[in-house]
């Protein structure tokens, strides 16, 4: 990506593409993509492009956490009620097939938290 195209890239462009938020050209995570399943954890250090600390602090990441779990709860509350109350499924059904699309997305939600977390600390240096 160009020097130009990366003014161009906007925060919610930054956020999907798990982009540094200081460049917006380095990557954040070692394996590209929001649906990594084996080392979907596994981060730089540092921006490979800016040298941008992504740690800040030791717990840093303890915050996106809950940014994980308020996007849990927003898959899983409607999904069971669509499934309870539209489709007419029994309880546990319903409840099970909510709780299992939620596991099928953890890759992807768990990245994404990391992101937006990192996102609303990080300064970006146009």
């Amino acid at each position: 990506m160009t020097t130009e195209g990366a003014k161009k890239l906007g925060a919610f462009s930054g956020i999907v593409g798990l982009k540094c938020p200081q460049c917006r050209q380095g990557d954040l995570f070692k394996k590209p993509g929001l649906y990594v399943v084996k080392g979907m954890a596994d981060m730089y250090d540092r921006c490979p492009v800016c040298n941008l600390k992504y740690e800040q602090e030791p717990g840093f990441w303890w915050g996106s956490m809950y940014l994980n779990y308020g996007t849990s709860v927003a898959i899983i509350l409607p999904t069971f009620i669509v499934f309870y109350s539209i489709v007419g499924l029994e309880f546990y059904t319903a409840l099970s097939l909510g709780g299992l699309l939620l596991l099928l997305l953890v890759p992807m939600v768990f990245r994404l938290g990391r992101a937006c977390w990192i996102y609303w600390f990080g300064k970006y240096k146009s």
